[in-house]
């Protein structure tokens, strides 16, 4: 399982996105971690890794 890089509570920059604040951490069973952002709108998008940015 790849080790998350992003903490509960982190601002993050999601790959075309609104800038959002990482609310879950969760593991899949491919061993790839998503990770559920709320975005300043109120909305909440799950994003990979890859996909995130540190704002």
């Amino acid at each position: 399982m790849t080790t998350p890089e992003y903490s509960i509570g982190d601002d993050v920059f999601p790959t075309g996105g609104v800038r959002g604040t990482v609310l879950e951490i969760r593991p899949l069973e491919g061993g790839e971690i998503v990770y559920g952002i709320e975005d300043t709108n109120g909305g909440v998008n799950y994003y990979t890794q890859r996909a995130l940015r540190r704002a």
